[in-house]
């Protein structure tokens, strides 16, 4: 509640902690990132209501652990996340450090995300480090199933 955020045209808000290198993710590029995830309102205990998390240590800490995840760095192609995780991280380089509020218009809308515990119309809350740009190999445009000839 009291940062002191920049809102874009869009409506997304956020302030940048480590602005990172020079390289910015474009369209396409898998970006590899640390995320937390968390709504704006707190849970009841006061603590923060994290909904998902690629660090381990938070993930015990808030009840959302699971054994078969792979923590860390996790690859997130842009174009491909929520509008306001997508513009967002286009605003950092390769080791930069961002908080994103988005708005409920650029995360899940009207439908929420009920399997993860966003309900319809929530703003979200992002604390996001883009630990690696990786630029698509040329020739390759994601997975593709081809026919098999006879």
């Amino acid at each position: 509640n009291t940062l002191k955020t920049t809102t874009t045209a869009s409506g997304l808000q956020y302030v940048i902690s480590k602005p990172g290198d020079a390289v910015k993710p474009a369209l396409g590029d898998t970006m590899m990132v640390n995320y937390t995830g968390k709504l704006t309102t707190k849970k009841s205990d006061g603590k923060d209501n994290i909904f998902d998390t690629s660090d381990e240590k938070i993930a015990k800490e808030s009840g959302k652990f699971n054994a078969m995840a792979q923590y860390g760095p996790r690859p997130i192609t842009l174009g491909r996340a929520i509008p306001g995780f997508d513009e967002g991280l286009q605003l950092i380089g390769k080791g930069g450090k961002i908080t994103l509020i988005i708005p409920s218009n650029l995360a899940y809308g009207e439908g929420g995300m009920p399997q993860g515990g966003i309900s319809p119309f929530s703003p979200l809350v992002f604390e996001v480090e883009l630990s690696d740009i990786k630029k698509p190999v040329a020739g390759q445009t994601g997975a593709t199933i081809a026919p098999v000839a006879p």
